[in-house]
């Protein structure tokens, strides 16, 4: 809902620590979002990068550039593990960051996170504690969906009468900028400088 949206920009919150949230890309559907932290530890989704259509090391090569125009690297980075390659190769920046990956395939599972980003964005109790920036309101890429697009327009699989399975439909456009989202939300949800306390 555009309850969620609010207007920031990340470059008047310098001293908020940050966390790089990554799903790497097989050429295609390379996401990586800037969240900063509130000190209430209310997520704010304040960048994007999405590159389609790149090979791995140029995506490598501008993600180094997008961590740059920050001015301070992330505290944390929550990342896909299915490629260590990748992880080892943010590790190897030397950015003062913790790069995090699921450790377990229930940490990995898709659904317990989509959970924890449901319950960020509307919380039994208080307001949302996940936010996204409205200027990312519109998407650049056909090819894979902003952040805002994602989660406005992410569906579940339906059985025969069209009920919902509570299986997530991978369309393979929606699902990358969730996924990024979701491992740093699962890596660092234990990090009470990341959450509040």
């Amino acid at each position: 809902s555009d309850a969620l949206l609010i207007d920031w920009d990340w470059r008047k919150h310098p001293n908020l620590p940050w966390v790089l949230c990554v799903d790497w890309g097989t050429g295609n559907h390379n996401v990586a979002l800037m969240v900063q932290v509130q000190e209430n530890g209310t997520w704010v989704v304040a960048d994007e990068l999405i590159i389609d259509e790149c090979p791995r090391g140029r995506f490598r090569q501008r993600l180094r550039e997008w961590i740059s125009e920050k001015g301070t690297g992330p505290t944390a980075a929550g990342v896909d593990r299915a490629c260590p390659d990748e992880n080892g190769w943010l590790r190897g920046l030397h950015l003062n960051t913790h790069v995090r990956s699921c450790q377990s395939p229930t940490e990995q599972f898709v659904r317990n996170g989509l959970e924890l980003m449901r319950d960020a964005m509307d919380p039994a109790v208080g307001p949302p504690r996940l936010r996204v920036a409205r200027s990312l309101r519109k998407s650049h890429s056909n090819m894979t969906a902003g952040i805002w697009q994602a989660l406005t327009s992410y569906r579940w699989r339906v059985d025969r009468e069209g009920n919902p399975t509570g299986i997530p439909f991978d369309d393979n456009v929606h699902d990358h900028a969730l996924d990024a989202l979701r491992y740093g939300l699962v890596t660092t949800r234990r990090d009470a400088e990341l959450h509040g306390g």
